[in-house]
């Protein structure tokens, strides 16, 4: 299979899950960033700075404060200092904020085991396996640096590779 078909059905393989995900976190009121901050800051079981948070999600960091400001305004995340360092806006959620990234963990994960039903373990991993030197190189293209990476794995729960 030449490279541009194998790309439209990488492509749709994306959009197409990521549509039937967006369906489990609309459930909450939530798109898919949103779901995807609370997961990632409940996860952390601390509060981050909105750098980091960026780097999680691969967002720019203009991307991630106007999605912060739409989580604060739903009272699901707050705003705090660095204890240290009083210029470091750190995120983390609220007791609501938990909640509802607890309530919407089981639906990402069946949402995600209904994507994958088709394949078995070892389809699964050889998947990963392919997978992962595509998304280091499209990483190395765009510039983002191996400890981006590395944040990025931690949060998918990959070891780094």
């Amino acid at each position: 299979m030449d490279s541009l078909h194998l790309w439209y059905l990488l492509q749709q393989t994306y959009l197409l899950s990521f549509r039937h995900l967006e369906q489990v976190t609309s459930k909450e009121g939530l798109s898919h960033s949103q779901a995807a901050a609370l997961a990632v800051l409940d996860a952390a079981g601390r509060a981050l700075p909105l750098s980091h948070l960026a780097r999680y999600l691969t967002q720019e960091a203009q991307s991630t404060t106007e999605l912060a400001d739409r989580l604060e305004r739903r009272g699901l995340v707050r705003r705090t200092r660095d204890a240290r360092d009083r210029r470091l806006v750190l995120l983390e959620l609220t007791p609501e904020g938990r909640e509802v990234a607890a309530r919407i963990q089981p639906g990402i994960a069946e949402g995600g085991e209904q994507l994958l039903s088709p394949l078995n373990e070892r389809e699964r991993a050889k998947l990963a396996e392919l997978l992962r030197p595509m998304r280091d190189r499209a990483a190395a293209l765009l510039g983002i640096d191996e400890k981006r990476m590395r944040l990025m794995a931690e949060t998918s729960g990959e070891a780094a590779s």
